[in-house]
C-alpha cells in the first residue's frame, strides 16, 4: 500500500520591477525557490505493465530566475523580451520511486525558454486601428515522460526527449470605431515545428523480434491559421 497526502508549496520569491528613459523601458527580474513538500507523481514501477502505476508524494525542488522586458519604440511600436530558467531536482525520494525514475528532476516542460515579441499599432484614416503582433518562442532540450532506468540502459532516452526549438506565431487585430466587435487573423507555428507532446517507450527484449525498443506518442498541432471574431454586449 502506497499512501498519498496532498501537495503542499511553499514558495520564496524576491525580484525587482524598474522602469527607465522616461518610462519607455521596463526591466523586472526576479528570482525564485519553490518546495514541494509530496509533488504527486504517477509512476509505473514496471514499463512492462501498464497496472504497476503508483501515485507517489515526491519532494520537488524548483530553482530559476526569470527576465522580462518591454521596450516602447515609439508610440506605435513595442518590442518584448522574456527569458526563464528553472532547475527542478528531487529528493528525499521514496527508493522504489527512484528505481523506476531514470530522470533527477521534473518532466515535461523546457528548462529554458526565450520569448521574443513585436507589436505595432496602425492608426486607419476611418478612426478604426489594426494591431499587429509577432512573436518567436524558443524552447531548449527537455524529457516528455519519465523514464524507467531499464528503458534508459537500452537506449529508450533519445525517443523520450524533445530537442531544443523555435516556434513563431503571427496575428493581426482589427477593431472599428467603438470597440464593440473586433476581427483577428492568426498564424501559429509559421514554421511547420512538429514537437513531441507525449511519448510511450516500451521494451521488447523477451520478445522475438529485431529491434528491443518500440515507441509511439503524439505531436504538437502542425501550421494552423484562423480567423476569431469577437463582439461586446
Amino acid at each position: 500500500m502506497f499512501p498519498y497526502a496532498s501537495e503542499e508549496l511553499t514558495s520564496y520569491e524576491i525580484g525587482s520591477k524598474n522602469r527607465f528613459l522616461d518610462q519607455r523601458l521596463q526591466i523586472n527580474l526576479s528570482a525564485f525557490r519553490d518546495n514541494y513538500g509530496g509533488y504527486q507523481a504517477s509512476i509505473q514501477t514496471n514499463p512492462q505493465n501498464p497496472g504497476s502505476a503508483i501515485l507517489f508524494n515526491v519532494p520537488l525542488q524548483l530553482t530559476g530566475a526569470e527576465l522580462e522586458t518591454q521596450f516602447q519604440l515609439t508610440p506605435e511600436d513595442r518590442i518584448g523580451f522574456d527569458f526563464s530558467d528553472v532547475d527542478t531536482s528531487f529528493h528525499g525520494a521514496p527508493p522504489l520511486f527512484n528505481q523506476a525514475v531514470a530522470q533527477k528532476g521534473l518532466w515535461g516542460f523546457p528548462p529554458k525558454t526565450a520569448t521574443l515579441s513585436y507589436d505595432h499599432n496602425f492608426a486607419l484614416p476611418d478612426g478604426s486601428s489594426l494591431d499587429f503582433h509577432g512573436e518567436g518562442i524558443w524552447r531548449s532540450t527537455y524529457s516528455i515522460e519519465p523514464m524507467n532506468p531499464s528503458l534508459v540502459a537500452e537506449g529508450g532516452l533519445p525517443y523520450d526527449q524533445q530537442k531544443s526549438f523555435f516556434l513563431g506565431n503571427l496575428s493581426m487585430t482589427w477593431m472599428p470605431v467603438g470597440d464593440q466587435f473586433s476581427v483577428t487573423g492568426y498564424a501559429r507555428n509559421i514554421g511547420d515545428e512538429r514537437y513531441k507532446t507525449y511519448t510511450n517507450v516500451q521494451s521488447l527484449a523477451n520478445v522475438q523480434l529485431m529491434t528491443p525498443l518500440i515507441a509511439s506518442g503524439t505531436q504538437s498541432d502542425p501550421r494552423t491559421f484562423g480567423v476569431v471574431v469577437t463582439a461586446k454586449f
